[in-house]
């Protein structure tokens, strides 16, 4: 049985690119998460 793996997360950083470049401390991760998928829907 094979396992089934998501075309865009396999060629994020060899053929695309990433979404979105920001970094953060750790306790704010959640956050920004929320907020940038907010920002894009």
């Amino acid at each position: 049985m094979g396992q089934k793996v998501n075309p865009h997360g396999l060629r994020v950083g060899v053929i695309k690119d990433w979404d979105s470049r920001w970094y953060a401390r750790e306790d704010k991760v959640g956050d920004l998460v929320v907020e940038d998928y907010n920002i894009r829907k």
